[in-house]
This record gives C-alpha cells, structure tokens and sequence, in this order.
C-alpha cells in the first residue's frame, strides 16, 4: 500500500515537473519576442522627434521658406501625486514667460491628462525647466513654416497644411524630398511611468528634409509682382497672370497671378485665389502666335522681312467673315505686320504653308507637350 502511494505520488511529481518543462519551453521559446515587447513596454517609452522640413531658395541663394523649430509645454494634471506642487509650476513658467502667476495657476487645475502651458515658443526654452523636476510637465518639438517675402511667388512655392505636408505648388510636388524622416526618441521609465533615463542607443535620430533651389529670381519675381498688379489695376478683369522665361533655357525667372495669397495664411483665401492659372487654365495664344508664324515663313523661306503685304485698310473678308485691324493700313511690309499685329497681314500670310506643316512647327515649338515643369497642375 505505502509503495502504490509513492508510485502515484512520483507519477505525479514526473507529470509536473514535465508541465513546467513545457510551460517553460513556452515562455522561453515560443512566446519570448511577444513577452519580451510587454516586458520593454512597461519599462521604456518612445517620443517621436520631428525632422526638420528642408528650405527653398531662389536661384541666387535667397532664402524663400523655412521652418522654425519651436516647442510647446503640456502637463498631465491626472498625474499630480507625489510630484511638483502646482504653485511651483506656476511660477517658473510666470517668470520665464513673463505671464501671470493666476494664468498658470486656472491651466494647472485643468483635470486632464494634456494641457498645453505655452504654445509654439523658441527652442531655446527647451531646458528652461530641466531642474523643474516636474514629472508631468513634458514638452514636443512644434515646427512652423515660415514665408518671410509674404506672398512673393505664392503659387510657386505653395503652401503646407497643419501636418506640415505640402499641398501645393513647390511644397507638394517635392513633399517626398523636403520632409525628410522623423526620429524617435526612446527612454527608460518607471512603473509610474516617470523618465529615467534617455536611451541613446536605441533612439533613431531624424533625418532632416533636402533644400531646394528653384530658377525663382526674387528680384525679377517682385518686378512681375508690382507690374502685374499695376496694370490689373489699371485695365481690370477678374484675373491676371505674368510669367518671365529665360529664352535660351526656358527657365521661369518668375511667375506670378492675381489673385495671390499668403502661404502662412492660406486658410483665409478661397481656392480661387489659391489656383496657380498660368499651369491650370487653358487660354487662346491670341496675337502672341503671330510671331511663331512668321518663324515658320521665314525658316521655309515663303516670306521676307520687307516684302509688302496688302492690309486692305484694316479689312478683309475671308469665306464670309471680316477680318479686321486696330489700325488701318493699306499696305504693310512683313516685319510691320508683326509690328502693328495686322490681323489682316498674318491671315493673307497663313495660305503659304500647308496645314500639316503649320502643325509641325507648332509641335516643334512644344504647343500640346507637356512643360515638365516642376509644379503640380
């Protein structure tokens, strides 16, 4: 009898010594990497640290856009036992800000666990409260873009919303390159959740965004900027676009529209202002393609610079509709119809070449390619 109680008594002691062997294969096995990330998140925590968006400049170094690191302050007032009583709180922020003690005080006996104390402040408070010893109090990197030319080139430069993501013009369509890659800052904490230690180790630092240079010229886009303005004062319409090309590279020195707006207030514009028409609308070339006429005539040797053309007094009917003129001439050489811009001229010129080769030519000078310019539109 005593020797069945003791076969029973080891035939259980083997069965539970091979349970824990299991148990154990489990925890130290199959479940380590899932145990061992409950285990780093009761011990370490992670901040995200934002990239510094990268900055754009004009072609002669000209710094357009920028981004200001600031900071913001909050506090966890769910959070006050055994820390830092509120009245000492207070009054380091009253005297680093300068503000009411009272101010302070009505923020602090807010019961949440995010309060923000101060607001998009300089960096270079970022250590104001480090011998504070507050546990609650924390603060976050807070970046703003700057545009210090107001709304010079707005609808070149375009603009980024809260989230410091580009939404138009030179801000969208290189987002990918000038935002570069946020960081993370990782520390050790405490079973109250209380910072330890900052882990350098294992922290990834941000990887800041690329600067730009644009064919911008600042100088000539102010000109474009006033003159533009002036003259759609002047004449009226609804809207007004002015753009200055390099000739020999086609570079855009400049680019301007009215309405224009502010990219640091953008919100307060409608999308009509916002609209960058020189790359959206569609419009009819008008009298401009006059001189790409006579290029064609000229390259094909069908017209000379001063051959005489009859301008018919400003007045020409063609297939039952009038052509008319500004100006009334009954003759004119070639290069004075591109000078007067006779439209009587130029419709006389136009039955020397053929359709097919008129389209040709319009082909070659890029009318119906794409301008690969680096703006979304």
């Amino acid at each position: 009898m005593i020797k069945a109680r003791a076969y029973l008594s080891f035939f259980f002691m083997v069965l539970i010594f091979f349970g824990l062997i299991a148990r154990l294969y489990r925890i130290q096995i199959e479940q380590h990497d899932e145990l061992s990330i409950r285990a780093l998140k009761h011990h370490y925590a992670s901040q995200s640290v934002k990239a510094e968006r990268g900055r754009i400049f004009d072609r002669n170094g000209d710094l357009l856009v920028y981004s200001k690191n600031e900071i913001s302050f909050y506090v966890n007032n769910k959070n006050k036992k055994n820390d830092v009583a509120d009245s000492v709180v207070a009054a380091a922020f009253s005297k680093v800000f300068g503000k009411p003690f009272q101010h302070y005080m009505e923020l602090l006996s807010i019961d949440k666990s995010r309060v923000c104390l101060e607001k998009k402040v300089s960096n270079k408070y970022k250590n104001a409260f480090k011998n504070l010893h507050c546990n609650r109090l924390y603060s976050e990197t807070d970046n703003s873009r700057f545009y210090p030319y107001g709304s010079l080139a707005a609808h070149v430069l375009g603009y980024v919303n809260r989230e410091l993501k580009g939404v138009n013009g030179i801000e969208r369509y290189l987002d990918e390159e000038l935002k570069g890659k946020d960081g993370k800052l990782t520390f050790q904490i405490d079973a109250r959740k209380n910072i330890i230690a900052v882990e350098e180790k294992i922290s990834v630092p941000p990887i800041d965004g690329k600067n730009v240079v644009l064919t911008i010229d600042k100088n000539y886009q102010s000109i474009l900027d006033e003159e533009l303005l002036n003259g759609f004062n002047k004449f009226g319409g609804e809207a007004a676009v002015g753009i200055i090309v390099d000739p020999n590279t086609g570079e855009i020195l400049a680019l301007s529209n009215i309405p224009n707006y502010d990219p640091a207030n953008y919100n307060l514009f409608d999308n009509e202002s916002r609209r960058n028409r020189a790359i959206s609308d569609v419009y009819e070339p008008g009298s401009t393609i006059k001189s790409v006429f006579l290029s064609m005539l000229f390259e094909e040797k069908l017209a000379s610079p001063n051959e005489i053309i009859n301008t018919e007094n400003g007045k020409y009917k063609l297939y039952s509709k009038w052509i008319r003129d500004t100006h009334s001439y009954e003759k004119l050489t070639v290069r004075e119809v591109l000078e007067h811009s006779s439209n009587v001229g130029i419709v006389k010129l136009s039955n020397r070449i053929s359709p097919n080769k008129f389209y040709k030519y319009l082909r070659d000078f890029g009318f119906g390619n794409e301008t690969h310019i680096d703006l979304p539109g």
